[in-house]
């Protein structure tokens, strides 16, 4: 049965808890950062690429071959790449010939299928129990989530979410009988019997994920029976003001980590209450920016945006 209460933190006088925008803003990029952090290239990039006596880019087969030979001393390089509307990105493997030595050599900050999130077309169900389009929410709206121990109840839908609407991205697609589920591939979700959080690219066909049972009165464990690549429109990971696990497409999901999940459960309620009470959102948007040493930039970080009221 879910759970009718709304899962989150009171504070008595949220303006003498952070009154700053400026240090506000230096907690959301904590969180913000966690959520962006599956976006970036790991080490250098291949556009550009120079180490180990290699210059140049490197994308192509044979140039990826060249630069694990040279660079690396690794007789076998794998190259693999990603198209999207942005352009075309590459990542170079580099491995010995009996596999046992792998080492990245480079790989572009726009290989991964962008940033843990959630297609427009996928669906999500408000506390009234209509289901509706995920792109169509906006902040404090309440919808169906699931606590750790996989209790159902309701959460907020908090301001400091991320939405993407202009994006074309790569979705990794799980299937059971019942639900196709699309998220990036560094999206977390529970698997197994454990509900331990893994990244959706690392789920396989025979692995057991989380839907929501058909009377919606608990969490059932299902099997994946397929697994595939698709492209789709927008990207979207509702942060919720709770700490719970927002149910999209009838599956739980987790916006993050389990440690960046607990310290969203810590800190949004009290970011969220003190950024209305002070006037301070809009500022704060700002000042996360500034807080780099950089202006925001919405290409460069995939346009993190506050939903709903400011």
């Amino acid at each position: 049965m879910v759970d009718g209460t709304h899962n989150e933190m009171r504070f008595p006088d949220a303006r003498d808890a952070i009154t700053d925008s400026d240090e506000m803003a230096i907690v959301i990029k904590v969180l913000l950062l966690g959520l962006s952090h599956a976006a970036a290239g790991t080490g250098d990039a291949c556009i550009g690429f120079s180490d180990g006596g290699y210059t140049g880019d490197v994308t192509t087969s044979s140039k990826c071959q060249d630069a694990c030979e040279t660079a690396e001393g690794l007789p076998v390089g794998d190259l693999n790449t990603r198209t999207d509307t942005n352009g075309t990105y590459y990542s170079c493997k580099c491995a010995s010939r009996n596999g046992n030595s792998r080492r990245n050599l480079c790989e572009d900050a726009g290989y991964e299928a962008a940033a843990p999130c959630f297609p427009s077309t996928s669906v999500v169900t408000l506390e009234c129990g209509t289901a509706v389009p995920i792109h169509s929410l906006r902040a404090g709206d309440t919808i169906l989530a699931a606590a750790r121990d996989g209790r159902l109840y309701h959460d907020t839908v908090s301001r400091w979410s991320l939405v993407q609407n202009e994006a074309h991205a790569a979705f990794v697609e799980l299937t059971t009988e019942s639900t196709t589920l699309r998220l990036t591939a560094k999206h977390h979700l529970p698997v197994g019997a454990d509900r331990a959080l893994k990244h959706a690219v690392d789920v396989a066909v025979g692995d057991l994920i989380w839907l929501v049972s058909e009377d919606h009165s608990t969490l059932v464990a299902r099997r994946v029976i397929g697994v595939d690549t698709a492209f789709a429109d927008g990207l979207h990971n509702p942060l919720l003001v709770g700490g719970g696990m927002p149910i999209v497409d009838g599956v739980a999901t987790a916006s993050n980590s389990a440690p960046m999940m607990a310290l969203a459960a810590a800190a949004v309620p009290l970011l969220e209450a003190a950024c209305a009470a002070t006037g301070t959102c809009l500022a704060a948007r700002e000042a996360i920016g500034n807080a780099s040493g950089a202006p925001w930039n919405p290409q460069r970080h995939l346009t993190w945006i506050m939903v709903g009221p400011s």
